[in-house]
């Protein structure tokens, strides 16, 4: 691999016991070492542009400047509306299989000479319809105002 100079000045022998000192660590290939790498020189191009638009901190300029790490498994929980919009999804996804059920029955009926209307079959609607009043469906809030006295 060297010849009859050996490695390079600074170099061990390598070990041939792992395969990282067979293949270059940058491309994965075997005929050069990582140190002579042709895609290494362009991606440093590319990361000095990219370093000077954005600083990384170290972690002692972090606890310096009182700068807090993120956690990595920190989740948020979900706030109001994201949990009303997935509760609002999952019963638009629900009622429109139940009314492409109803459509498929519909069709099925109109298929086999009968009317949709003269089917026995009752709405597959899983709601059923009540008269409540606006006041029982929905709890309003209202502002606090103290008594004038």
């Amino acid at each position: 691999m060297y010849g009859d100079k050996g490695p390079p000045k600074g170099y061990s022998v390598p070990r041939y016991d792992t395969n990282a000192a067979k293949r270059c660590q940058t491309c994965g290939c075997q005929a050069h070492w990582t140190f002579e790498c042709p895609q290494k020189k362009s991606d440093m191009s590319s990361a000095k542009k990219s370093a000077t638009a954005t600083v990384k901190l170290s972690r002692s300029q972090m606890l310096k400047y009182g700068i807090k790490q993120k956690s990595a498994n920190f989740t948020p929980e979900p706030t109001e509306r994201e949990v009303f919009d997935a509760e609002l999804k999952e019963l638009r996804n629900v009622l429109t299989a139940e009314v492409r059920q109803e459509l498929k029955a519909e069709e099925a009926a109109a298929r086999m000479g009968g009317h949709p209307a003269e089917s026995p079959e009752p709405p597959l609607l899983s709601a059923s319809l009540k008269n409540e009043s606006p006041s029982d469906a929905v709890t309003t809030k209202t502002e606090r105002r103290e008594e004038e006295e």
